[in-house]
């Protein structure tokens, strides 16, 4: 799931001139969601519960049977052992993208509304996509340009040693913000379908776009002219690139109802 998609999640529970919007839908959704979620839930805690008995009987021993009236509630005291007890959050784990991750999943299912509008699923493909591709650039021109620059930098007979630790948080740090950045296009193209904005507004502010790549540059790359500026270019590219497709798009909301 991408930051258009999410956009539109907005579009659709918050602007009156969509076919489905406001609360009673979103409350439909979440309700629904939670209904299967607890059903499919259910059925598979007493599943296992079944197997855990057929398995006993089979090696012909008593199994679960001290919670509730013949080990019917094991699968609660089974749920609330996982809560108290199991780790929530693995020590090797990223914790960025172990958040990140089911958010993005659950979001697709959260903005599919009662009408069956898939309005949002374009952008969610383009956003993957472009995604995959910010972490392409990353691995394939980033890196070999940052861990150069590391090494060339290193004094002379200093061997640079990369503590693993570090290693892999700088690299999916990096991966999760180029993955974001190359959201941009999505961004500007959901901003205009929507009415936020007009695509001459954003052409306007093109200046101040170009000045915040700039920055970001800055932030992100290391210390060096060059590196700072292909970075600045690409999202400069890529804000283009959100502008170009922008302008295949018929914008709608109130934005467009002042242009009509």
């Amino acid at each position: 799931m991408t930051l258009g998609a999410a956009l539109v999640l907005f579009q659709h529970a918050y602007d009156p001139t969509v076919p489905v919007h406001g609360a009673p839908w979103l409350w439909l959704t979440i309700i629904k969601i939670l209904v299967v979620f607890t059903v499919l839930m259910v059925t598979i805690a007493y599943l296992t519960l079944a197997e855990r008995k057929i398995s006993a009987w089979i090696q012909d021993r008593h199994g679960p049977n001290r919670v509730g009236p013949k080990g019917l509630f094991q699968p609660l005291a089974d749920g609330l052992k996982n809560i108290m007890k199991e780790e929530t959050y693995p020590s090797a784990a990223y914790e960025p993208l172990f958040i990140l991750a089911p958010v993005m999943a659950f979001i697709p299912a959260l903005i599919t509304n009662l009408k069956g509008d898939m309005t949002y699923l374009p952008f969610d493909i383009a956003g993957e996509f472009l995604c995959m591709a910010g972490m392409a650039v990353a691995y394939f021109a980033i890196f070999p340009i940052v861990f150069g620059y590391i090494f060339k930098s290193a004094p002379q007979g200093v061997a640079v040693m990369t503590d693993i630790e570090n290693y892999l948080s700088f690299v999916l740090t990096m991966f999760l913000a180029f993955g974001m950045a190359f959201q941009v296009p999505v961004v500007v193209v959901v901003l205009v379908r929507m009415g936020v904005v007009t695509l001459d507004k954003l052409k306007h502010i093109r200046r101040y776009v170009i000045f915040g790549a700039t920055i970001a540059g800055a932030i992100f790359m290391p210390p060096d002219a060059g590196s700072m500026m292909l970075f600045a270019g690409t999202l400069w590219l890529l804000y283009e690139a959100g502008l170009l497709a922008a302008s295949w798009v018929k914008p709608s909301g109130p934005e467009a109802e002042k242009q009509a």
